[in-house]
């Protein structure tokens, strides 16, 4: 026998927890570039060997940095010796 799902009351005030629905991204959907990167950002999926990930990591430790942001500056390097 399948039991009837309750309805609970949600809790008010102080004690109540913020639904997903009122801390969402709705101006740029999830589309917001990082701190002080006006630019939109997206997600790119690159196969890198695992020992180059693995220092990738240690790197971004030891300079406090995000792996993401010494990737996203080491193609624009790139992209600037190129001539682009």
């Amino acid at each position: 026998m399948i039991k009837p799902v309750r309805n609970l009351a949600r809790p008010q005030g102080p004690a109540a927890a913020p639904r997903l629905m009122d801390i969402q991204d709705t101006e740029r959907k999830g589309d917001a570039g990082a701190p002080g990167e006006p630019e939109a950002s997206v997600l790119m999926g690159v196969k890198v060997p695992v020992s180059l990930k693995a220092e990738l990591k240690v790197a971004a430790v030891r300079s406090g940095r995000t792996m993401a942001s010494i990737v996203v500056d080491a193609i624009r390097r790139e992209l600037a010796s190129m001539g682009e």
